[in-house]
């Protein structure tokens, strides 16, 4: 497991997929999420090099296991209505886990859509998910929040990876 750039954990869920829901046309996790592996080095925001926006993997059978290995929360968990899908609402769930080790989901956001995850219905969701759940953190383009116990606590700006960026999510919204 390794830190990303929001100071969560990487956790990567081989569940399977809630009931009859695929990918398709799908392809937001291709552009969105950081991948830091051997195999394939792409930053947050760029499509991937193997990917076909709309059409998906050009390299689909031969995939990295990282690839081959994920399932955002809209493809596995039935708990995220149709709304949710990536390339419906412009964001990617994932499991992520606090530097304390306490659960987390993390919300990868499209930068050309900031403060979507903010519009109905998906704020009063995730907030409602952090109520009921664990801590949820937000990442756009050059900010990253944390919405904890149905409040938001925090906001960082800074660059993906930059040196002075955020380093660790703490539950009281303090940033080291």
């Amino acid at each position: 497991m390794a830190n990303d750039e929001m100071g969560m954990r990487v956790v990567v869920d081989r569940s399977a997929a809630a009931s009859g829901r695929k990918c398709g046309i799908c392809s937001m996790c291709c552009k969105l999420l950081p991948i830091h592996q051997l195999e394939l080095e792409k930053p947050p925001g760029e499509w991937c090099r193997h990917c076909i926006p709309g059409r998906g993997c050009g390299i689909y059978e031969d995939r990295p296991d990282v690839c081959r290995g994920f399932k955002c929360h809209w493809l596995r968990d039935g708990l995220w209505g149709d709304e949710w899908k990536p390339n419906k609402c412009k964001m990617v769930l994932m499991d992520g886990e606090m530097t304390n080790g306490q659960p987390a989901l993390r919300v990868y956001v499209d930068w050309g859509f900031p403060g979507i995850w903010r519009r109905a219905p998906y704020c009063q969701q995730l907030i409602n998910f952090s109520i009921t759940h664990y801590p949820v953190g937000v990442a756009e383009r050059t900010r990253r929040f944390l919405i904890y116990k149905g409040v938001e606590l925090a906001e960082k700006q800074g660059q993906w990876g930059e040196e002075n960026g955020v380093t660790e999510w703490r539950i009281d919204g303090q940033f080291d």
